[in-house]
């Protein structure tokens, strides 16, 4: 569906790069690159389209999977301790100060990218990655430069996720006084790359007038806070990871004693461990959930489920059909294809880093997808995970990564990223036909 929309529309896209249109974007995107400081996010050479309905559909099916999660971490909390639930998960019970667990149950700053798999007929859901800090609002206001110079149409759910952030955060100041709204980010995590908080700055005060909004790293934040004993009223949105906290955990525990709330602590990472993922798949949590929700699972989820001894004999079987994948990775690490080794050497391989760490998910190879890297490039077979953002019940997106060099997607393995605008079929040829009359 995904690749059949765009085989029509990436002829038209790609003459944006010969027109008259070109010029204007390459400055805009030049400065654009320049604000974000990212040499890490290298880009696709335009945006893409993608089917308004199925866009909807998502949508829906995302919130449902989403709900149904919260309401098995709550009977979670209920019949275990949280030392058990993080063992479940294969988190380190050490983890438990750091864990917000009341926004773990009522999820007031709930932003998450659900990870999509473009297939011949529909997508499929392979991951949830929790984050404030994974918002997408930079490469929104990437596609927003072609948008704006080619007259996109204007759909309503062209929503930047800044947007929607602002918007959770400000009902959070509504619920609880915040002067303070800072963008913490780590300088081990500055380092690898990734975007700064130039542009979230930029989006956030303009849809939270009166808020002082602050940019830090560690550093700067441990000088402009010192001496300052009561930091309740502030908010800290994290664009870090915890294997970042661990740099300067000082600090960390120190902005906590001081009483700071983070939007996000590290409940953020204890919910998109893929130890969820069977979970939700395991009949026996069904009746936790309502109709719609099971059917969202059984319809959109891949199919997953725990590595134990007990299933060794049906998991190596059924070996060459799966992606084995460790609960707490990210980034491309901890995942092997089931047909990449032999029985023998896939269970050793498993066994090693302990059988709990591990999940096993339905392995489904996406359709090769044709474009170029470069505006005027010679075309070349990539391939695909999109990614739909929702804060709180609030979707956006939908972004894109694509890869040629290797069968995992992402940043670190050379793939671009880009975005897909969510046209109807009329859009969509009203967009075409206007990028068509341009010389």
């Amino acid at each position: 569906m995904f690749t059949e929309w765009n085989k029509r529309a990436i002829p038209v896209l790609d003459s944006i790069g010969t027109s008259s249109l070109q010029a204007p974007i390459t400055r805009a995107l030049d400065g654009f690159c320049r604000d974000i400081g990212a040499p890490r996010i290298r880009l696709m050479p335009h945006p893409l389209v993608f089917d308004r309905a199925e866009y909807d559909r998502l949508a829906v099916a995302c919130a449902q999977i989403l709900d149904a999660q919260a309401s098995l971490a709550r009977a979670l909390l209920a019949r275990h301790s949280r030392a058990d639930v993080l063992n479940a998960l294969a988190l380190p019970s050490e983890w438990q100060q750091y864990v917000d667990w009341s926004q773990l149950i009522n999820s007031p700053h709930r932003v998450v990218r659900v990870d999509l798999i473009p297939l011949q007929q529909g997508h499929a859901i392979c991951e949830f990655n929790y984050s404030a800090a994974v918002g997408g609002g930079e490469l929104h206001d990437y596609y927003r430069i072609f948008a704006d110079a080619a007259d996109f149409p204007g759909p309503d759910v062209d929503i930047s996720p800044f947007e929607n952030l602002a918007k959770l955060y400000r009902a959070s100041c509504e619920r609880q006084q915040t002067e303070q709204l800072v963008l913490l980010d780590w300088s081990s995590h500055l380092a690898l790359g990734y975007p700064n908080q130039y542009l979230a700055h930029c989006h956030l005060s303009r849809h939270m007038p009166g808020m002082d909004i602050q940019v830090h790293d560690e550093a700067t934040l441990a000088r402009s806070w010192c001496g300052h004993r009561d930091l309740s009223r502030a908010l800290i949105h994290r664009c870090f990871t915890f294997d970042d906290v661990t740099v300067r955990v000082d600090l960390y525990d120190d902005l906590l004693q001081r009483g700071a709330r983070f939007s996000n602590g590290l409940e953020a990472e204890l919910l998109m461990s893929k130890g969820w993922l069977p979970m939700l798949w395991d009949a026996a949590n069904h009746s936790l959930f309502t109709p719609e929700q099971v059917d969202a699972i059984r319809e959109f989820l891949l199919p997953s489920w725990q590595v134990t001894r007990d299933n060794r004999d049906q998991l190596l079987e059924e070996k060459d059909t799966l992606i084995f994948k460790q609960k707490n990775t990210y980034g491309g690490e901890g995942i092997l294809l089931g047909s990449s080794l032999d029985p023998e050497a896939l269970w050793n391989h498993l066994h090693m880093a302990g059988l709990d760490t591990w999940i096993a998910q339905r392995f489904v190879d996406t359709p090769m997808f044709s474009h170029a890297d470069e505006p005027g490039g010679a075309h070349a077979n990539h391939r695909l995970v999109l990614g739909m953002y929702l804060h709180g019940e609030r979707p956006s997106g939908i972004v894109v990564r694509s890869g040629s060099q290797s069968a995992v997607v992402n940043a670190g393995s050379g793939a671009r990223a880009g975005w897909a605008a969510a046209l109807t079929t009329e859009q969509c040829e009203q967009l075409l036909a206007s990028i068509r009359s341009v010389r």
